[in-house]
């Protein structure tokens, strides 16, 4: 059983350490921040006339605004979302960290007594 415990711990240490790096490199690879940002940037420059037009169609002022603030929401949103979850998983990781840690010196506790 005390193997099992050793074994639990290792893995929840080993997570506790790997798990940032790869949702770090899991984003920079995703970049979907970075396309929210460009897109709310876009919507900016793209609607600050009053009537934005390309040549063939022509937007209203009213619903080039409304993009814009809705882009510039998303962006927002997007980047609170991102703190929230990591803070939960630095917290989680910490968490899991102590907790194998304990688990490993109890171990070795019992094994000397023994």
């Amino acid at each position: 059983m005390k193997s099992l415990y050793k074994l639990l711990a290792i893995f929840g240490i080993s997570w506790a350490v790997l798990i940032h790096s790869f949702l770090f490199f899991q984003d920079v690879r995703d970049q979907h921040y970075r396309i929210v940002k460009n897109m709310a940037e876009v919507s900016q420059d793209l609607f600050v006339k009053a009537h934005a037009t390309n040549g063939i169609f022509t937007v209203p002022e009213n619903y080039g605004a409304a993009y814009a603030t809705r882009t510039q929401q998303l962006l927002a949103s997007e980047y609170q979302r991102s703190v929230i979850f990591s803070a939960a998983t630095w917290i989680s990781s910490a968490f899991i960290l102590v907790l194998s840690v304990c688990v490993l010196k109890r171990c070795k506790l019992n094994h000397e007594s023994n």
